[in-house]
Parts: C-alpha cells; structure tokens; sequence
C-alpha cells in the first residue's frame, strides 16, 4: 500500500499500479478511483495549462484538424443525438467545459443550440473564436463557476483526468444543470483489459501513465461511481474504437508516430466505410457492447441529474 497525505489533511491510499517520474499512480482506497501522488498543486497546473499546454503548433496541426473534421462530427452528432432526445425545442444550452478548439460547440450551435465554452488556452480560445460559440478564456473553477448560469447540458472531453479535484468538478457542473440536465463526460479508459493483456505479453512499461497531463484514472465503473455519489445518474454509456486492438495484432505504435498515423488511419477507414454503407447503426451498437465489456480507448457516459 501506498499513501499519501494532502493539503486538506486527507489521507490517499492504495495499491500502487504504476509510476512515472517522481509520481505513482494508486488505486485510491478514498477517492474510489485511480490517481497519482502526490496531486499537483493547483498553481503549478494554472500555469502549466495556461501558458504551456498548447503554445505554437504548427499549421499542419490545423490541416490535420480540418481534414479530419467530417469523420469526427459524426461523434459529435452521435452525442447531440443523445442531448436531442432529452432536450427538444429553440432554447436549448450547452456549456463545454474544456472547450478546446471549439468544433464541437460549432456542431451544437448549427443544431439549434445556444453555446457556451470555457477553455484556458490562449492559443485554443484563439482559433475557437473564429467558429461564432461563445467562449470563455479561464478555468471553470469554485470562484466562477455559478456566474456562468445554467445549462440543459455540460460536456466535457478530455478534462477529468487533467484536474487535481475531480469530484469537485463534477458536483459544480451537477448544480448548474438545469432539472434533469445532461452531463456528458469523455476520458482514457485506462488500465483497460486490453491494455492490461498487452503489457503482460509483450513486457511493455504502461504507456499510458502520463502525469503531470493525467492525474486520474478512470473507467466505466468509477465514473459510474463518481457520478452517482453527486446526484447524478447514467443513462447512457458508449466506448470509442479500442485502439489497443492494434497492438495485440502487432501494431506497435507506442512511441512511433508513423504507425500512430496508419493505425488512425485505419480506424478512420473502419468507421468512415461503416457509416458509407448506411451500417452507422452497427457502429453505434457496436461501441455500446465494447462499453459494456469495460473496453474503448475512451469511456463516454451520459449522466441526469436525479
């Protein structure tokens, strides 16, 4: 067992899966999920995200962004497809936490939706403003958060494995959801069976340790958890394409980036040739099944607010 204790006097504890630098990742016995010790502070993360994360990429970055597009909206209309069934009328809201470059607010603001997103990225905020969403250049945090109003929907990709207090997170996006409101949350499925499977057969170092970019460690069930302990309830769960699938087939793409762009590449193939010959259904049901089996390289849950 591993421990750690926090500025809050709380005591973290658990096996330890994992390490990397001069952190380890436990199976935290008071959180109910994974993450590391020590957690970052939060000035050390303000600055990292604020003025380092995304500086200066380069403009095959954005070519790469945009000619990818029109395969990535169909998951961004697969998850307004959800939303719209909850939600029908003119005056519907969405916040997009960790917003990003602003495609998929873009999507929800053609569908009908007013739009609203937060994202601390200079650089981001930068290019986002150019699709018409409206945006916020900060973090969504205790001091802010409930000056942004209420929404039917709050998303989140990629956001609750970069923060050093994820319930915290969780509970401020459940109070300003409307009665009944959405909340959507996307992460890494980690420590994944595939991912577990591959590391036993081949001797490779868990990749997927990434701290200080990846605090926590979730999955379907202590997300499921998390959310229910806050008052909020999953009706919906899907996966993204289990990536790792690549791997066991001898597709080593850790740490090469040409075969990272050919096995992209062929799940872009694979999805793309799917919805071309109108079996976009089977892939939905499909991605429902690898969910349910704790596999897809992201883990996507639909939560109302009980």
């Amino acid at each position: 067992m591993n421990s750690w204790v926090g500025s809050d006097g709380v005591l973290h504890e658990g096996k330890c899966l994992g390490s990397k630098d001069e952190f380890q990742v436990i199976d935290c016995e008071a959180c109910g999920f994974k993450h590391v010790i020590p957690i970052p502070t939060e000035d050390f993360l303000k600055t990292y995200y604020q003025d380092h994360w995304v500086e200066n990429r380069p403009a095959e970055f954005y070519e790469k962004l945009e000619s990818d597009f029109e395969w990535q909206k169909k998951f961004y209309d697969e998850k307004y497809d959800v939303f719209d069934r909850y939600f029908q009328g003119d005056k519907k809201r969405i916040l997009d936490i960790g917003s990003g470059l602003g495609l998929f607010l873009k999507v929800g603001k053609e569908r009908g939706w007013e739009t609203l997103g937060i994202e601390p990225s200079v650089e981001s905020y930068d290019y986002a403003k150019r699709h018409g969403v409206g945006l916020e250049n900060t973090f969504f945090n205790e001091e802010n958060y409930s000056s942004f109003g209420t929404f039917d929907v709050v998303h989140m990709h990629e956001v609750i494995e970069h923060i050093r207090d994820p319930m915290a997170m969780i509970r401020m996006a459940r109070e300003i959801l409307n009665p009944g409101g959405i909340l959507c949350i996307v992460s890494p499925n980690e420590f994944n069976p595939l991912q577990n499977a591959y590391v036993a057969s081949s001797g490779l170092a868990k990749w997927w340790i990434s701290p200080p970019e990846h605090i926590n460690y979730f999955d379907f069930d202590s997300i499921t958890n998390a959310l229910g302990t806050n008052g909020l309830d999953v009706v919906e769960r899907t996966s993204t394409f289990p990536l790792e699938l690549f791997l066991l087939m001898g597709d080593e793409y850790v740490g090469n980036d040409k075969i990272g762009k050919e096995i992209h590449q062929k799940r872009v193939n694979f999805e793309t040739n799917l919805s071309g010959s109108a079996n976009e259904n089977l892939r939905r049901d499909l991605y429902k099944k690898f969910g349910e089996l704790g596999l897809g390289r992201e883990f996507v849950v639909f939560a109302k607010k009980n």
